[in-house]
């Protein structure tokens, strides 16, 4: 049995000066930003990638972020963002979700581990009211810049427990999205 296997991190980015879907683009849309499951990810028509921003995912464990997990360990999955820009963006809209490597990318991605209760804010949209092939987790509603002025330097974070899938799952990956949403 393997102690851990590499966890693959990738982030993407886009802003947006208008906000459409924001109680979640999968539940509102069967839409998938993170593009774990294949296509454009859907947030090229709405939004640009103008706004500097330095996107992290972390898979953290009592506080430490990791590189690799251990099956049936529980995590938290941090997504975080920081505004770059000089445009005063006061909320985060957000997707992420962990598949995978075997299906990642392509319509048959497919979850990997489980989420925990979400927190103000955030919900866990499955396959079974979205479509989508894998479990998305992602903004409600829209999350608050801190300061909530959103001016540059603003950091917008989102957080939920998730545990590992079970020994011999393989290589996993962690798709995220950001969108910083002006109003």
């Amino acid at each position: 049995m393997k102690k851990g296997i590499l966890l693959t991190f990738f982030a993407a980015l886009v802003s947006v000066i208008v906000y459409s879907y924001q109680g979640g683009y999968a539940a509102q849309a069967s839409g998938d930003g993170t593009k774990a499951s294949g296509g454009n990810g859907g947030c090229g028509s709405c939004h640009n990638s103008g706004t500097t921003n330095s996107p992290k995912v972390e898979l953290d464990s009592a506080g430490i972020a990791v590189t690799s997990y251990h099956p049936g360990t529980a995590y938290t999955i941090k997504l975080s963002g920081i505004n770059g820009s000089t445009t005063a963006l006061k909320y985060l809209g957000f997707q992420f979700t962990c598949v995978k490597l075997s299906g990642a990318g392509t319509s048959s991605a497919t979850d990997a581990g489980t989420y925990g209760t979400p927190g103000t804010g955030i919900q866990v949209t499955t396959p079974g009211n979205s479509g989508l092939p894998e479990t998305v987790v992602e903004q409600s509603r829209a999350i608050a810049a801190s300061p909530t002025t959103g001016a540059n330097g603003a950091t917008y974070i989102a957080s939920i427990a998730w545990t590992a899938p079970a020994a011999g799952t393989g290589t996993v990956v962690l798709y995220g999205v950001v969108n910083e949403l002006s109003s």
